[in-house]
């Protein structure tokens, strides 16, 4: 089944309609490419880490979430977005480096 979401990524005038976000106008479908799959990675851990189910997220996702946020840099950090960044321990996993990123203890 195709949900609303993968419809409209597939609309050719849908996945190219500017939206408003805090980082200015952009494509819907570079808004679900960045922030939809990064807020989703994040409260996927945070829902399993609440209710004690793995926490193991995609290995891809997560290295495609974290170069979009490395990118972003600290203009995530504001009210209502991320809180500061947490140094990782060294040789710390991907998943972990990108949770840190975001401000989630692991």
């Amino acid at each position: 089944m195709t949900t609303t979401m993968q419809r409209a990524l597939n609309d050719p005038v849908m996945g190219k309609t500017r939206v408003s976000t805090r980082a200015g106008e952009q494509p819907f479908s570079g808004l679900v490419e960045s922030l939809v799959m990064i807020d989703t990675l994040c409260h996927t851990w945070d829902l399993a880490r609440a209710i004690n189910a793995s926490e193991v997220l995609d290995e891809t996702a997560v290295t495609i979430a974290y170069a979009k946020l490395a990118d972003m840099g600290n203009t995530i950090r504001v009210p209502g977005g991320f809180k500061d960044a947490i140094v990782p321990m060294p040789f710390a996993d991907a998943q972990t480096q990108f949770l840190n990123f975001t401000g989630r203890p692991v």
